[in-house]
């Protein structure tokens, strides 16, 4: 794992369970390995509150990443480019709801669920 991965996931553990969270934080993936991006992804955003947002940067736009969320947290993600590249991708995510339910949820990092995208 590379100091950016370290720094990256430190930065959302950090978030768990304190008042200061991830709301408003970036999160620079582009030194992240791939296989984990969305599983980091995930775990910010399962830490905001209701109309909070973070900031993800990305070396290329994110729009797997974008169809993902939306499959395994309908109704509960806003997504707004800031920056479209060509060198940077800039997105804010944010918890536009709460989960409807208060089952199990996906953390994202399974991939076996996602074989069509």
């Amino acid at each position: 794992m590379s100091r950016a991965d370290v720094t990256a996931v430190t930065a959302v553990k950090r978030g768990f369970g304190h008042s200061d969270s991830m709301a408003n934080q970036e999160i620079d993936l582009r030194e992240i390995p791939h296989g984990r991006r969305h599983g980091l992804v995930f775990a910010a955003f399962d830490a905001l509150k209701t109309n909070d947002s973070f900031v993800i940067i990305n070396d290329h736009d994110p729009s797997p990443l974008r169809n993902q969320m939306e499959f395994m947290r309908h109704g509960q993600v806003g997504w707004e480019y800031l920056e479209r590249g060509p060198e940077a991708f800039r997105v804010r995510i944010t918890r536009v709801a709460e989960p409807a339910g208060s089952g199990p949820k996906a953390s994202g990092a399974d991939n076996a669920v996602f074989t069509n995208f």
